[in-house]
C-alpha cells in the first residue's frame, strides 16, 4: 500500500518535546483526558500526511470503527472532534483505513480509537515532519535550508514557525516556506554552541511540534 516509511517516521516523530520550549503560536487544541488501558486499542504506527477528504492508514491491535480525530475547524479555533470514515477495517492484520470529513479545516489532526470508554493513545496527523537541514553548522547570520514534510502552515504553506533552542532561544525568520522546505535566517547575535531547530504547524498546541534537529553555530 505503499506506507511503510511513513509509518516508520511516525514512530519518531511525535516523542515529546523538551519542557524548556516555549508556548506554542496558535491557538492549542482542547482535546481533553484520554483513557488508554492495557486491553484497549493499540496503534503501533500511522501514516502522517492526511487533509480534509483524504484517508489515512493506523496499523496496531484491537482497532475499531470508532475514529475519532481532533483537529481544526472553521467555527472552533482550538479545534473539535471530527468522526473519521472508516472504508477498511481488517482485524486479522490489525489494519484500518479511515478518511477525514471534508467540512474539517485543514492542520494538525489528533486520531484515537476508542472502543466503549478505552481508547488508544493520540497519534498525529500532519505534524512537522523535519528531516535534515543544512548545513548544519553555521555562523551567526547565515542561513539553513530545513527539509521534510509539513514543515510550513497547512494548506497554503506560506508561513512557518522555526524555534531555535540554544543560541540565545529564540523565533527565527523564514526567507522561504513550502511544504518541503524552508530557509530560515539565523540571527547575527546567535550565541555560538550546540543548539536544535524545532518546527511548529502554527495551530494545534503541544501537538503541533516536529522532532527536533541538531544544528551548531560557530563564530566565523
Amino acid at each position: 500500500m505503499g506506507f511503510g516509511l511513513s509509518c516508520l517516521v511516525a514512530l519518531l516523530v511525535h516523542a515529546s518535546p523538551p519542557v524548556r520550549l516555549p508556548v506554542p503560536p496558535g491557538p492549542g487544541y482542547a482535546v481533553g483526558p484520554v483513557v488508554t488501558t492495557t486491553d484497549g486499542p493499540l496503534v503501533y504506527s500511522h501514516t502522517t500526511d492526511a487533509g480534509p477528504d483524504e484517508s489515512f492508514v493506523l496499523v496496531g491491535e484491537r482497532l475499531t470503527r470508532d475514529v475519532v480525530a481532533w483537529g481544526p475547524h472553521a467555527m472552533s479555533p482550538r479545534g473539535r472532534d471530527h468522526v473519521a470514515r472508516v472504508q477498511l477495517l481488517d482485524e486479522a492484520n490489525g489494519v484500518l483505513v479511515a478518511t477525514l470529513p471534508q467540512e474539517a479545516a485543514d492542520g494538525p489532526f489528533v486520531v484515537r480509537v476508542r472502543d466503549g470508554s478505552a481508547s488508544s493513545a493520540p497519534v498525529v496527523l500532519n505534524a512537522p515532519e523535519p528531516w535534515w537541514c543544512l548545513p548544519d553548522v553555521v555562523g551567526p547570520g547565515s542561513t539553513v535550508r530545513i527539509f521534510g514534510r509539513n514543515l510550513a502552515r497547512r494548506p497554503h504553506f506560506a508561513t512557518a514557525r522555526v524555534w531555535l533552542a540554544g543560541g540565545g532561544g529564540r523565533w527565527l525568520e523564514p526567507v522561504r516556506t513550502s511544504k518541503y522546505e524552508l530557509e530560515v535566517l539565523i540571527p547575527p547575535d546567535a550565541q555560538p554552541g550546540a543548539c536544535r531547530l524545532w518546527v511548529h504547524a502554527g495551530q494545534g498546541g503541544e501537538y503541533g511540534w516536529g522532532p527536533g534537529l541538531p544544528l551548531t553555530v560557530e563564530r566565523p
